[in-house]
């Protein structure tokens, strides 16, 4: 069994092909103590200076505008690549799209995350970095398995699965992309190669004696 290290992410490619490009999507902050929107004042704040180097982000390859025209579909948030000419450079390395509906657009990499045991990811804006009328979801992922060879190839395989599902219209819903992913299955209606999508342990329950 192979188990992630503390202190260290392990990041697993869809395809070996993007093996050793995760630094054109993600960027460690520490050491970026720094913000445009800061007057010098506020770098006598030490929290603030401390925050602004937490965790790490997804950069973007692709400058974009987002529409949302306030409605309840996919369709309903258009999504505009302005630098056409790199799509084709990048490949599947990053897709941004609308697929989820209420003004939702999914950022999607070529890579799965893993943590070392005991530790979750948690997805925020990135600390004291804004973009006018867009918000980062807070959300927590469980990131941290056991990794057996097999295990690494499966993770890769449904890499490709999860970002074939989000970018292909869904045959078996045509009114929609990315809906099919919570059973457990692509598009396509093939299930996906292990589970996926897994709820957090739930708390223990008190002793009610």
């Amino acid at each position: 069994m192979i188990t992630v290290p503390d202190n260290i992410i392990a990041v697993i490619p869809y395809d070996d092909y993007y093996r050793g490009k995760h630094g054109e999507v993600y960027f460690p902050l520490r050491g970026d103590n720094k913000r445009e929107w800061f007057s010098r004042h506020a770098y006598f704040c030490l929290p603030l200076v401390i925050g602004n180097q937490y965790g790490f982000a997804v950069k973007s390859l692709f400058n974009a505008t987002f529409l949302w025209n306030g409605g309840p579909e996919p369709g309903d948030t258009t999504v505009t690549i302005h630098n056409t000419e790199d799509i084709e450079r990048h490949g599947s390395l990053q897709t941004i799209v609308s697929n989820f509906g209420i003004g939702i657009v999914t950022v999607q990499t070529a890579f799965a995350l893993r943590t070392p045991p005991n530790v979750n990811l948690m997805t925020i804006q990135p600390p004291n970095y804004f973009i006018d009328g867009l918000v980062e979801n807070f959300e927590m992922v469980e990131g941290y398995e056991l990794f057996t060879p097999e295990q690494i190839r499966d993770e890769q395989q449904a890499s490709q699965d999860f970002g074939r599902e989000r970018v292909e219209r869904d045959v078996l819903r045509p009114d929609g992309v990315g809906r099919r992913y919570h059973n457990g299955e692509d598009v396509y209606g093939n299930p996906f190669p292990h589970s996926h999508q897994k709820s957090l342990t739930a708390r223990p329950k008190k002793n009610t004696r």
